[in-house]
């Protein structure tokens, strides 16, 4: 039996490199910028930001053409490396970083964040206030 593993290229809609660092630690997720990407049979590819795991899969970041990051990773292992499959791992991925965005916005136009939550059909809910207001 022959085992066709591969790299394989997700696309996202991720541009912000910072943000994307800060999602990965909010997930916490151990990284390495500027490092190789582990798949089958020891191959390897470059990523900007690489997720290490403990077993012999990463999971990489690497900056298209178009200014945005690609997830890349050899998905026969890299899945059982995280728990995740790929798409659930680039929706949790997207998910994550989308509120990261949202709050450090938020964060610069004065507001601090009360509560956060998920709930039952996996929405994030964020209740956010303006530094200084006192509710009632």
């Amino acid at each position: 039996m022959k085992i066709m593993s591969h790299f394989t290229k997700l696309k996202t809609k991720i541009t912000d490199r910072n943000c994307l660092l800060k999602t990965l630690e909010n997930l916490q997720y151990e990284v390495e910028e500027n490092s190789t990407i582990r798949g089958y049979n020891r191959r390897t590819r470059k990523g900007d930001i690489v997720i290490k795991t403990t077993g012999e899969f990463d999971v990489g970041f690497i900056k298209a053409k178009d200014s945005s990051y690609q997830i890349l990773a050899d998905w026969y292992g890299a899945a059982a490396a995280i728990g995740k499959n790929r798409r659930q791992f680039a929706n949790e991925i997207q998910k994550e970083y989308a509120v990261t965005k949202v709050l450090g916005e938020l964060r610069k136009k004065g507001y601090r964040i009360k509560s956060r939550y998920i709930n039952e059909i996996g929405e994030i809910k964020l209740l956010v206030v303006k530094r200084g207001w006192v509710g009632q």
